[in-house]
């Protein structure tokens, strides 16, 4: 984030949902709209341009070779703590990655960066993993997944059967998600500079920035706090506000509702009558993602489910969970589950 705001020019992220995408694409249109830094055309399909360099210098990175230096990256940091080579590895991608896209990662981990084993699995699965729903306790449950990331949103039913996960509904909101209620801070407190000091910081794209970090930094705080203060300095002026919990969940109550309505969409089946029992066929509730911590998301899916709460377990928090999961399914004696559900659900 911090770099995000020093350099936005050179830092790309979000980037997972534009993999396999034409130019044309709606989603690439409007990514367009949101990133600071340019996209372009190789072959028809959506590609990253970034300045890479002091003088000027322009490189052009394709989807897929970004998912390459990301992983590249993480398995030298990997290996520089083990001290020692990191021979295989499982990645885990967004559900709506389609199986394209998973066999291009495959082919960039097997062959580009010598991989002995790559396997590719769904972060929602993961996620599940992380609670132990893909062992003999959680047979024949069906798991919900609610993520609520940076950048996007998701919710999966999955059921587990004989240690296999079997799909049966999805939804996704590719943009929506933690920038967003950042977005929605940010604009309050420009405007209550501008109140206070007749200043308008969107003129100063330094000092907007750091505003922008400090209302990230101040959302996070508040899913641990009632009360923080958001302070930035710039154009002579030094700003330091308080932000409660309260005033975050009302600017931003709408995008939580947005949010729960792709929940609802996977309980109660798109054009369907709606039969409230059908909550009941939701065995468990697993919440992912940075903005899964926020108390009012969880309160909405608790409200949701008429007081039963989401999955918790100590040790597991909600952004760690994929990352916790995709390591439980790295192991050898999960081999066969990762590569049965790769098959079953993607006909690998």
């Amino acid at each position: 984030m911090n770099h995000a705001a020093l350099s936005p020019g050179t830092a790309i992220s979000g980037f997972m949902r534009l993999m396999t995408r034409r130019m044309e694409d709606h989603v690439v249109t409007r990514e367009m709209e949101l990133v600071p830094y340019k996209l372009t055309k190789r072959q028809g399909w959506a590609c990253i341009q970034v300045v890479t360099g002091p003088d000027g210098h322009v490189k052009e990175f394709s989807l897929v070779h970004l998912a390459g230096i990301l992983i590249s990256e993480l398995r030298h940091k990997a290996e520089a703590h083990l001290g020692r080579e990191v021979a295989n590895a499982v990645i885990a991608v967004p559900q709506y990655l389609p199986y394209s896209g998973r066999q291009d990662l495959a082919s960039v981990g097997r062959y580009d960066l010598g991989f002995h084993g790559f396997k590719v699995i769904d972060q929602q699965i993961a996620a599940a993993a992380a609670y132990h729903h893909h062992t003999k306790r959680g047979d024949g449950k069906a798991v919900l997944v609610f993520h609520v990331g940076g950048r996007t949103s998701s919710a999966t039913i999955y059921k587990f059967i004989n240690g296999t996960a079997r799909h049966i509904a999805a939804r996704s909101d590719l943009f929506l998600g933690g920038d967003d209620f950042t977005a929605r801070i940010v604009d309050y407190m420009a405007g209550l500079i501008r109140r206070r000091h007749q200043w308008n910081i969107r003129q100063d794209k330094e000092a907007q920035l750091r505003l922008r970090v400090a209302c990230e930094h101040a959302k996070k705080a508040l899913s641990d706090q009632e009360e923080t203060l958001v302070q930035v300095d710039g154009g002579g002026i030094s700003l330091s506000a308080a932000l409660t919990r309260a005033k975050l969940e009302e600017m931003n109550r709408d995008l939580f509702h947005r949010a729960l309505d792709l929940v609802d969409e996977v309980v109660m089946g798109s054009g369907r009558p709606r039969v409230e029992s059908r909550k009941d066929m939701v065995d468990e509730v697993v919440l992912v993602g940075g903005s899964a911590r926020i108390p009012t998301v969880r309160q909405f899916v608790k409200d949701y489910f008429h007081g039963r709460g989401p999955n918790s377990r100590k040790g597991v928090e909600a952004e760690e969970a994929v990352v916790r999961g995709t390591a439980i399914l790295s192991r050898p004696e999960a081999a066969r589950y990762v590569e049965e559900c790769f098959d079953h659900l993607y006909g690998g």
